[in-house]
């Protein structure tokens, strides 16, 4: 056992960078639980914890801190180094990817926005984003690129304090960024993903700021003008705000539909009343959670399970593979909105739940209903496609019809 090989690479060989396994992780998931439920990954450099039990407790372990800066970083060439190192630092100012008492400085500053009281109060926005989606959906359309995308786009436009008229340069910026987290980098994609950071931070700099407006636009422009946040930080919560609020919450509407028009039975009982809609969302959040991993590092070197976490490494808490635990959830692999899917992961656990949990789930729920009401005809027309990315579901296209 070397320092940097914790534990011998040979009971569960995987590859997590397949090409399959990005398109498909699940599969692979089930093994790890399985076979080695701590497992070090030599090629990528990382523990991946896979049983519900054990990401449920360290989600809350403060022997484990926020992401570690990316570990293919070091092999880029200089130029493009430097730039993905430009990125790290930015994303180091994420809530996410932060630790106290910086984190919970931020989470201060934003979490009144997406409070019960601020979420109740948009209702009726949300209501009208979403029968205005529905209105606007093509026959023949497509479920992420004509619906969902479009809504989740212009619903945390609305929370941020963008026009819509500034929306479409927004995303194409968040996806630049969210294909860094979600692939290896290298140089292109470290170079697209430092020109949307500069982007955003002139963006938030000479727009959000002086404008003002929006719960959370509002709230930043506050805490810069009194100087309990940089410009820079700023920006960086203002843009981990808007990539968890587009993809994941897209992703997560078609799963939805799409999963609920491959069991008739379950989607008769949805829409007699007999399964409410919040529990479809709930399920749908477990059963294919947007993003797969937690990260973490190391701060303080511990046993686990019988396993070296030493100082500095890094680890990987697997939603996704916790949320289709059999040891948790009865049937797992089976979308079941009976079951009751409380107690899943999917938003994380502890002082890096997700702030704006609340909020998508709202949205969610919010557009299903609608469908329901406006486009109670609408239908898959052909598989999804699904992209392959390291540590998410990311779906690129789901043709539909009405």
């Amino acid at each position: 056992m070397s320092e940097t090989s914790p534990v011998a690479d040979t009971t569960c060989p995987l590859g997590f960078q397949d090409p399959a396994t990005a398109l498909d992780p699940y599969p692979m998931y089930a093994r790890l639980r399985d076979a080695e439920p701590v497992y070090w990954d030599e090629a990528v450099q990382a523990w991946f914890i896979t049983r519900y039990a054990d990401v449920h407790e360290l989600l809350v372990d403060r022997r484990l801190g926020a992401r570690a800066t990316g570990g293919s970083v070091a092999s880029l060439p200089p130029r493009a180094r430097a730039r993905a190192e430009a990125v790290e630092r930015f994303l180091g100012k994420w809530m996410v990817f932060s630790d106290a008492p910086y984190q919970a400085r931020v989470r201060e500053v934003i979490a009144p926005a997406f409070g019960p009281a601020a979420v109740a109060g948009l209702d009726r926005p949300l209501r009208e984003r979403a029968l205005a989606a529905a209105g606007r959906f093509p026959d023949g359309g497509d479920l992420i690129a004509d619906l969902s995308k479009p809504y989740a786009l212009a619903v945390i436009g609305d929370v941020l304090g963008a026009t819509s008229t500034e929306l479409g340069d927004l995303d194409v910026q968040a996806r630049a960024v969210m294909d860094y987290l979600s692939s290896r980098a290298d140089a292109a994609v470290a170079e697209r993903a430092a020109a949307a950071v500069d982007a955003l931070v002139r963006y938030v700099a000479d727009t959000v700021l002086p404008r003002a407006e929006g719960p959370v636009g509002g709230r930043l422009a506050g805490a810069v003008r009194r100087r309990a946040m940089t410009v820079e930080e700023a920006a960086a919560t203002f843009t981990q705000l808007l990539t968890g609020g587009v993809e994941p919450v897209s992703v997560a509407i078609a799963v939805c539909v799409l999963t609920l028009h491959a069991e008739p039975r379950t989607l008769s009982l949805v829409r007699s009343g007999e399964i409410p809609w919040a529990a479809v969302v709930e399920e749908a959040l477990r059963y294919d959670s947007p993003f797969h991993f937690a990260p973490r590092r190391v701060l303080e070197g511990f046993t686990f399970r019988g396993r070296p976490l030493r100082h500095g490494q890094r680890v990987a808490l697997v939603l996704a593979s916790a949320n289709r635990d059999e040891r948790r959830f009865a049937a797992p692999q089976t979308f079941d909105p009976v079951r009751g899917a409380g107690g899943h992961l999917a938003f994380g656990r502890g002082g890096h739940y997700c702030a704006g949990a609340a909020l998508a789930r709202a949205e969610i729920r919010t557009l299903l209903q609608c469908l329901h009401e406006r486009l109670p005809r609408l239908r898959p027309a052909a598989p999804a496609v699904r992209a392959p990315a390291f540590g998410a579901t990311v779906l690129r296209s789901a043709p539909a019809f009405i």
